[in-house]
């Protein structure tokens, strides 16, 4: 139970959290009273990933990029897990992973022009 409330203190429903987020939190506590956490998360996870995937897959009309957003959602929740896992060294993990994804968007957004006009 211990590891649950860590979990949940650290994706806290503030102002501006999602109420998918929100969602995602107490279908996981619900679950893990009842079953236990990994079984919960795994739980959890694929629920939210399978909700995701079918309305991504709706609104962007291209099931290949709802598999792919699927898979890069299921990436992160493993990545979280292990996260959690740690404890001691969440804080370190954590930090390599925002560090990671930041150089990942700054690669990828190297060659754009931001300060091309519409009107060009």
């Amino acid at each position: 139970m211990m590891t649950v409330t860590i979990f949940l203190l650290c994706f806290s429903h503030k102002p501006g959290v999602t109420t998918l987020n929100y969602e995602i939190q107490r279908l996981l506590l619900s679950f893990s009273e009842r079953f236990g956490f990994l079984p919960a998360y795994i739980i959890s996870t694929f629920a939210t990933i399978g909700l995701i995937m079918s309305y991504s897959a709706k609104i962007l009309r291209a099931n290949k990029k709802a598999l792919i957003m699927a898979g890069l959602l299921f990436l992160l929740y493993s990545y979280l897990y292990v996260i959690v896992q740690l404890e001691d060294l969440a804080l370190l993990f954590g930090s390599i992973l925002l560090f990671m994804l930041l150089a990942l968007t700054m690669y990828l957004t190297r060659n754009i022009d931001w300060y091309q006009s519409e009107a060009e």
